[in-house]
């Protein structure tokens, strides 16, 4: 695997975690009986 295919998959990894942690986050707020944002 060349490194630029490899630098481009981490990229995309990270911004599906990082859109993954907002979700959570949100479902958080919701759970503990906030309105979500």
């Amino acid at each position: 695997m060349k490194l630029a295919e490899a630098l481009m998959l981490r990229s995309d990894q990270e911004k599906k975690i990082a859109s993954l942690r907002e979700r959570i986050a949100a479902n958080a707020v919701v759970q503990e009986g906030e309105t979500p944002h």
